[in-house]
């Protein structure tokens, strides 16, 4: 009887052990996805412009003046090939 609660307790001692290490690397999994999602947002931020045109040419002190605004990103796309499809007189794409 003794030895069966020993070998039941070593066995849940070793599922213990083997939880905590699944634990450990899913942890660090985590932390290395949060500040590669970090790094993401900090680019698309770094990588963002605005711009602000005024309708008038000439701005004076408190004269109002609409402006036009621009917003855009220089985003770096990774290299990829591009193909192009041609069709020939008779049809065919190549």
């Amino acid at each position: 009887m003794i030895l069966s609660i020993f070998a039941l307790v070593s066995c849940e001692t070793g599922k213990v052990k083997d939880l905590e290490n699944k634990i450990a690397q899913l942890e660090t999994s985590n932390r290395i996805l949060k500040d590669s999602i970090k790094q993401i947002e900090y680019n698309k931020v770094s990588s963002s412009y605005l711009i602000n045109i005024p309708q008038q040419a000439t701005l004076k002190v408190n004269e109002p003046n609409k402006f036009s605004v621009i917003f855009f990103q220089d985003v770096n796309f990774p290299k990829y090939d591009v193909y192009e499809i041609i069709t020939d007189a008779t049809g065919q794409k190549h």
